[in-house]
Order: C-alpha cells, then structure tokens, then sequence
C-alpha cells in the first residue's frame, strides 16, 4: 500500500505527559501511594479535614458514603460473586475513596495549583511531624533496655507532652513477660519520613510551586535526627542494625534457581528467566520489565543486552550498555543462557521482537508474587542456609550478586565497571572520568554468572555447535543444513531479525548440550519438554554441541571474552600440561617401538639377533658343503 494511504497513528507525546515523564512510573505511583495515606489521614482527623481542599472534602464525602453501603452489604451478605455464591469481600477497604483520591492526585496541574487535593499553605511543619509520628512499629525487647533507652530520649529535651516522641513506652499498658521483657513502639526506619519529605516536594512540584525553604530545612533535620535517633534504638535496644532486604548469598540463589529450573509449573519458567536475569545484570528488577528481544544480541561468546534508561541515570548516559551475560554450563540451573532458552522454546512469540521480552501489563509484580511464594513454601530447607522470615525480597539478589562479585575472590574486577553495571553514582568527577569499557564489563560478566574465578574452567565457553569433529566435507555441510532446518521448521527466519536468530542459535545450541540434564531434572509436566524443539531432536544435531576451553578451542568455538590475565595464565598452562601428557605418552610409544625393534627386554634379549647369526652360520656351511661336493 502507498505510504500517502497509509493512516498514521500519532505517537508524539503533548506536553503534560511530557513535563510527567520527569518521574518515572513506578516512582509516580509510589508517591500516589503515599500522598492518599496523608489525604486519609487528615480527613480522618476532623481537625486537620480543613487542610484539604474543598473539592477533595466533598468528593471524599460523596465515596465514603459509597463505601459504607458496600461494606454493609457485605456484612449482611447481600453481596455475591457471579456464580451465587457469598463473597469474599472483607469490609473497611475503602476501596471507592481510595480510587477517587488516586484520581485526584494523578490530575495535579503545574498549571492550576487549586487541583491539588490538599492546600499547600496549610500543610505546616507542625503537622507534618504530627503525621510523621504516627509511622511506628511494635516490638518486643528487655524491659531494662527499653527503660535505659526512654531515659536517654528524655535527656534529649523530650517529656512526651508534645505527641511527637521518637519513642513510646507505655510503662502502665505494657504487660512484662517471663522473660522480662515488654512491647514497646519504637519509629520506624528513616527511609519512611525522607518519602514524606519526598511527596512534600512533589506535591509541591505537580502543582507548580516552590517548597518553602524554612519547611524543606526543618524536615531535612527532622529526618537526619530521625536516622541517628532510630540507630540509637537498635543499638540500645539490641535490634537489627542493617536496613533492608538482607543480600542473597551464592547457597541461597543457587537453591532458589533450582527449584525454579526443575519445577513444572509453567509461570516457574517465567520467573526462573526473570530472577537469572535479575542476578546477572545486576540491574533493578524492575528493569526488566521493559526489556525487549531486538535490544538482545549474542556476540562472540555471551548475551549483550542494552538499556534506555536506568533508575540512577533516566537520561541513559553510560548506563546504557552493552552489558554482557554469560552463559554456565556447568551448572545449568543457574545458566542465564539455558533460562533465556528455555523461555523462548517456550513463548516463541517473543522473537519477532515486536513484544516485551516478558509479556503482560506488570511482569514485575507478577514475578514478586511468585518470587515471595517460592520463599514462603521452602522456608524450612531455606532457613537451613541461613534465611530467616522477611530476610529476603526482589533486591536482595542485587545486593548478592553484588557482593559475590566484588569481594568474592581476591581478583575482583575494577569497582568502576561494578558500579556502572549496577547504575550506581561514584561522584561528580570520577562519574566524568571513569567510562563503560566493554573488557571490565565483560569480566563482570563473567563473574556474575558464578562461574569459579579461582579456576581454569572460569575460561569455559557458551555451548555452541561445533562442525570439525566430522571429518567428510560434504557430511559436515549437510549437518549444519540439518541444524539450520530444524530451526526454521519451527521458527520460520525470515520472520525474524538476524541478531534474534543468531541470539536463537545460540539458545538452541544450549538445548542440545543440556538436552540430557533437561530430560532427567525437568518436572515430567514442564512444557519445555513439550515444546516442538525437543521433541524429537535428532542426536545427530545434539552431538554437535560442544562447549570449549582456550586449550581444546577448534575453528567453530566463538571468540573467548571476559577472562583476566590469572585465568589466562592458567589456560595456558593447562595447554602446556596437555601438550606435556601428548609429549610424554608419544615418547612412551617410540621407546616401546624402538625396544621392542631391538628385542630389548625379557628372556627374549638378543634373540632375534642369535637367531639371524645361525641362519647365517647354517647357510655358509651348506653353501661350503655343496661347493666341495661338486669339487670332488
């Protein structure tokens, strides 16, 4: 059809989505989040109901009335589900506010400061920390601890007649255990008031206006004071010091890479793709949520992926790539290589490059759920390596791949590629300083995929197909067409790219290596056994499968990247200890040949030749008795 025919579809973002693209959309929906809490909270406190605007108030009025009809029909069971039966709807939800207060936030104007649902001027420091100190969790800890702790917080000025405490201790309510010890609420982590602080500002920003500079000054020492004093506590009270998810050790990821890889639940080969990928780019999770099968190459031996943005840097700069992922055969359940493969024999949509790599409204979300499921079910054997609950979440693979790699053997890669890798600021001049280079990059790489970096099999190559074992020109070119064949009878190419069938090559390549692990660890129901590519594989084609080292490389083995000098050296000499063992073997041989010539050895020394010198000495003698015969 005629390009002047064709209907074009306008793509060009107006101006409000552009000027809202400046916060990301997972960050837009966090202060969302956040931003209804306090819009529940101040209508909820009728003193504190005349800080919202008056549009707000009467809307909120309106749903609340809505929802209280709601949770009284299902109170008296009047609510049912479409096949009859009584729902399970649980009341309180609030469910039509909270969507109507969403709805109020996400149409703040830069433009018209009167769309926001609370007025700005009202919203005063006084408040705010009023607001603040209602954010504390419940603890149980050693009464003497909890007494010496409140006396130090009373040395700091603070008598508790202010309703703002950084800690409580309800001496009266409290009920002493047998163990002497008494639940108390203590603040919770600093990071909860700085994300008040935060929608502060950008309530103050989607509105069109400035933070006051005395209100952004006075939160600021809030929220300092608030860190050192919570440090305090822990200290003190004997609490866990380290915030956050806990890292992931090696044990840990391994097990959890196991049960995914051998399940047979079908949303497990989705996850298993996702949490390698998740360890290997070491990357946010929420990364890959947007990766695409056309941003996906295989050059010489690994997986290149490229980035447009990351959280630390959503304007690109140097964390766009190429980052490379590198394949384990070694062991294959945590081999990105394998899991990408296994998800594309699976999903062969994917290829065409036309969808998300990970296909759906929210991959990210789907993935936690499994991802906390899987936790939940083998908490016992996980407890057994040392996790305990609520130890583990998304960004705790991050954190370990992280630390595996910096400080997992002694020669690490330069800190410079980690941190460009992992999206993480080094400062404003060693960030203009120090670039992306693809070689510590690629040896990062390497060592993200837990390949042993004190080990010659570090250098161990992606399984790829290798044609010199057959020594028949015309037999190998007809292996390699039967190869070639096999592939397009299930993905036709010239639906494809070309870097995404060579990226499928390369998986399928994986496939026929693993063929046999796949076949004897894979859940009898796994639809990857089902799949059309390993039903049925020719042998012929899994046998030319091979994975190499520099010291038995042949013409067909890809380029060897990623591998530091100390690895190198120890190629080298595993290539000097085989050439020694062919060495010693080939002059075993000869010798054996030479001695065995010679008669050397046994109680056949010299036969050979005593032998030769009587045949010699019986001939002479016949020839000089047949001449004197004649003579007489």
């Amino acid at each position: 059809m005629p390009q002047d025919e064709v209907e074009v579809v306008d793509l060009i973002a107006g101006t409000n989505a552009i000027e809202k693209s400046v916060v990301v959309k997972g960050t837009r929906s966090c202060y969302t989040s956040r931003i209804v809490e306090l819009l529940f909270w101040l209508y909820d406190n009728e003193e504190h109901r005349n800080v919202l605007s008056q549009n707000c108030r009467d809307r909120m009025c309106k749903t609340e009335k809505q929802d209280n009809e709601y949770d009284e029909r299902i109170r008296n069971g009047q609510l049912r589900t479409k096949s009859g039966k009584k729902s399970r709807a649980q009341p309180g939800q609030r469910n039509r506010t909270r969507e109507c207060l969403r709805n109020l936030v996400r149409g703040m104007d830069r433009r018209d400061s009167s769309k926001c649902p609370i007025i700005l001027t009202e919203l005063t420091y006084k408040l705010l920390t009023k607001y603040m100190s209602t954010k504390f969790k419940l603890v149980t800890v050693d009464k003497k601890s909890a007494v010496k702790f409140l006396n130090e917080v009373k040395a700091l000025g603070d008598n508790g007649d202010n309703g703002d405490h950084a800690i409580i201790l309800d001496k009266e309510d409290a009920n002493v255990n047998s163990d002497n010890e008494v639940l108390v609420k203590i603040r919770q982590e600093y990071t909860t008031y700085e994300g008040i602080r935060s929608i502060v500002a950008h309530m103050h920003r989607e509105s069109g206006l400035v933070v006051p500079q005395d209100l952004d000054a006075m939160m600021a020492v809030y929220v300092k004071g608030s860190r050192r004093l919570n440090l305090l506590a822990k200290q003190t009270l004997g609490l866990k010091i380290s915030e956050g998810k806990e890292h992931m050790t090696f044990e840990v990821y391994s097990k959890i890479a196991r049960i995914l890889f051998e399940s047979g639940q079908p949303e497990h080969i989705f996850a298993h793709l996702f949490f390698i990928l998740d360890w290997n780019l070491m990357k946010r999770a929420e990364n890959c949520n947007t990766c695409m099968i056309s941003h996906i190459r295989f050059e010489e031996d690994c997986l290149v992926f490229q980035f447009a943005k990351s959280k630390g840097a959503q304007d690109g700069e140097d964390h766009l790539g190429p980052w490379h992922v590198y394949s384990n055969p070694l062991e294959p359940h945590i081999c990105p290589v394998l899991a990408l493969a296994k998800y594309i024999i699976t999903y062969p949509s994917v290829l065409s490059g036309k969808v998300p790599l990970f296909e759906g409204s929210d991959p990210y979300n789907r993935y936690t759920k499994i991802f906390c499921k899987v936790i939940k079910d083998n908490m016992d054997e996980l407890r057994r390596l040392g996790v305990s609950h609520g130890d583990l979440g998304t960004h705790s693979s991050r954190k370990g791949v992280a630390t595996l790699v910096a400080a997992g053997c002694t020669a690490s890669p330069p800190i410079v590629s980690i941190c460009l890798r992992a999206g993480w600021s080094m400062g404003g001049v060693k960030e203009r300083y120090f670039r992306h280079e693809r070689a510590g990059d690629r040896y990062v790489g390497r060592c993200a995929s837990c390949l042993d970096q004190s080990s010659k099999d570090f250098a161990v190559s992606c399984p790829y197909f290798d044609f010199t074992g057959i020594k028949d020109s015309s037999a190998r070119l007809e292996r390699k067409k039967l190869v070639q064949k096999w592939l397009m009878d299930r993905i036709p190419i010239d639906k494809i790219e070309s870097h995404v069938y060579n990226v499928l090559k390369f998986c399928f390549a994986s496939i026929c290596y693993h063929y046999d692990t796949l076949q004897e660890r894979l859940d009898a129901s796994c639809l990857v056994l089902n799949s059309t590519f390993m039903i049925g594989l020719p042998k012929e084609i899994r046998e030319c499968a091979k994975v190499a080292y520099p010291w038995t490389k042949t013409c067909d083995t890809p380029t060897f990247t990623g591998i530091p000098p100390h690895i190198l050296i120890l190629a080298e000499l595993e290539e000097l200890k085989m050439k020694f063992t062919q060495l010693t073997e080939s002059m075993r041989k000869g010798l054996n040949e030479e001695l065995n010539e010679r008669g050397v050895g046994g109680s056949e020394y010299h036969t050979n030749q005593i032998l030769q010198a009587i045949s010699n000495l019986a001939s002479k003698c016949i020839q000089s008795t047949i001449s004197l015969i004649d003579f007489t």
